[in-house]
């Protein structure tokens, strides 16, 4: 699992320098929550997430830094994609829980980015399965930020 996380970070490294004349960098921070459908439906805890991202054009790579704030303090790692169509956005990531029970999995999530200039205002809707919690108990998330092109 180490081994995952290392090869995560070193390789959104190298994409980041190897390609630095030709992406935009940008960071986008946002505050999430979320449910849990099942047997019963409960509110999950409060989250933040500061993610680095290099544009090439409609396609963001990014690295989500996610945090909770409430029940799970548990950090994770979220390497993934969004793919701009303009009208929303599409991401898919590789959360990896990087502190405590260690545990991976995918994010699949729509979004919607308003930007003015270089700021932008986000909203997103995301599902994670992750092998630990497996489909059912891992909560909707739900997302509100902003983001920043340098």
């Amino acid at each position: 699992m180490r081994k995952v996380l290392v090869a995560a970070v070193v390789g959104a490294c190298i994409a980041s320098w190897s390609s630095a004349a030709q992406a935009q960098f940008g960071v986008q921070l946002s505050l999430g929550t979320g449910l849990t459908f099942g047997g019963s439906t409960e509110g999950a805890g409060t989250n933040l997430e500061l993610i680095p991202s290099w544009a090439f054009g409609p396609i963001f790579a990014d690295v989500g830094i996610f945090f909770g704030l409430e029940r799970e303090r548990a950090l994770h790692l979220r390497p993934g994609v969004r793919i701009n169509l303009n009208w929303l956005y599409l991401r898919a990531a590789i959360p990896l829980r990087a502190t405590g029970k260690q545990d991976v999995g995918l994010l699949l999530a729509l979004g919607k980015l308003f930007m003015f200039e270089n700021m932008g205002i986000s909203i997103e809707v995301g599902k994670q399965i992750t092998r630990n919690l497996g489909a059912g108990a891992a909560p909707m998330e739900f997302r509100l930020g902003m983001q920043f092109l340098f």
